[in-house]
């Protein structure tokens, strides 16, 4: 199946950071986590898609209070170079290969984020 599509290009779409408070080592914490994935075509006619792996991360206090939320978004812009591709085969590519090859671009950034956002440096797992 990989032969009929190809990652046109891959970039960051959107990296939010917002802190509320500081984080002390004292401070219980919880981390929530969501990751959706996003698909839309661009121009269809030309067989080519863009497929978002969106990632929500907040950490919060045991009393519900918010340290701090990061909103990560990488798209990949493909292009479906077979016309026979069912919608299924394109739907499965869309929403879960292309998102699994964007996931350690979302993990390194969030790596990254929180590191230079001072912050205890969060490492999704693989």
């Amino acid at each position: 199946m990989n032969n009929s599509y190809s990652i046109i290009r891959s970039f960051l779409k959107q990296a939010v950071v917002d802190s509320n408070i500081p984080l002390t080592e004292d401070i219980r914490t919880n981390l929530g986590l969501n990751i959706e994935v996003h698909t839309s075509p661009l121009m269809a006619e030309n067989g080519l898609y863009t497929s978002d792996l969106c990632a929500n991360i907040s950490r919060t206090t045991d009393s519900g209070e918010v340290i701090y939320s990061l909103r990560v978004i990488y798209s990949a812009i493909v292009a479906f170079e077979r016309e026979d591709i069912s919608d299924d085969q394109r739907e499965f590519i869309l929403t879960i290969e292309i998102p699994q090859s964007l996931y350690n671009k979302v993990r390194n950034t969030v790596w990254n984020l929180t590191e230079e956002s001072d912050l205890v440096p969060l490492m999704l797992p693989e």
